[in-house]
């Protein structure tokens, strides 16, 4: 995204309709954004008004707050006060004021213990994939203003000595080259298929269910992918597999791949049908 979110149109005469009497609606209700096009009328009719339509999905909706989360947000706000003071603090207020946020992560201990303290504190976005700024459900991302943003928001209730910025994190191409021999009546072309979608369900969930939330630092093992391309009915055997980061002069290797605290991998399945 660029500097600011993706313009999605231009309406006139519109006005925002809010969800008001969640009382007897199911929790699950919420889950998923009210499609475009379900509002077509009013509850009361009015004369002055002749169609009513809705351009756009809904979105922000959240379920009832129960009063264990009630006491739990209150515990919160009284342990940092609104006063941004430590990095737990930071965090703590960013997802409170941010739905956009699934979490917020800062650097280790190792790094906030090192000597001399680090004059820019980074803390790391992770976005709701529900509300983030890209269309891009593997590498979803907040826009620049919206960090800025949360930062500017965040820094007046810092010391003044404190410089927070609110970053994405950095997604990393790991591509998987593999050749496998399926079982009998198993096309290549089909099997391969197969096994590209289900690797992708099995490395980056978050794809398809929109609840679920990248994973910094993590990593793929070599043996561990080796075995789960293995497990599949349609294989028989794998005949070969490299794994390879972006890197300039990397090769194909056969080792596992780490990320760093604010890397998320994502795999890339390259199937070899030759």
């Amino acid at each position: 995204p660029g500097e600011a979110p993706k313009l999605k149109g231009v309406f006139s005469g519109a006005v925002t309709a809010t969800l008001d009497t969640t009382g007897d609606i199911d929790d699950s209700h919420f889950a998923q954004a009210l499609p475009a096009g379900t509002i077509t009328q009013l509850a009361t009719p009015l004369a002055a008004i002749s169609n009513v339509s809705q351009p756009l999905p809904s979105g922000g909706g959240r379920v009832q707050e129960t009063e264990t989360a009630m006491l739990a947000r209150i515990a919160t706000r009284i342990s940092h006060r609104q006063r941004a003071i430590s990095w737990g603090n930071m965090r703590s207020m960013l997802m409170d004021n941010y739905p956009q946020l699934f979490d917020v992560r800062f650097p280790d201990a190792e790094k906030l213990n090192h000597i001399p303290a680090l004059v820019t504190q980074t803390l790391l976005a992770i976005p709701d994939s529900r509300y983030c700024d890209n269309d891009d459900a593997l590498r979803p991302v907040l826009s620049s203003a919206r960090l800025n943003a949360m930062a500017a928001w965040l820094g007046q209730y810092t010391s003044l000595w404190a410089d927070p910025q609110v970053v994405n994190p950095v997604y990393i191409d790991v591509t998987v080259n593999y050749k496998v021999l399926f079982v009998d009546g198993i096309s290549p072309d089909y099997g391969y298929g197969q096994l590209n979608s289900w690797l992708q369900q099995r490395y980056m969930p978050w794809g398809e269910d929109r609840q679920q939330a990248v994973t910094p630092g993590k990593q793929i093992d070599y043996y561990q992918l080796l075995a789960v391309i293995q497990q599949s009915p349609l294989v028989q055997r794998v005949l070969s597999l490299t794994l390879k980061r972006p890197e300039s002069g990397a090769k194909a290797q056969q080792q596992t791949i780490s990320a760093g605290e604010n890397e998320v991998l994502i795999l890339i399945p390259v199937a070899d049908s030759q």
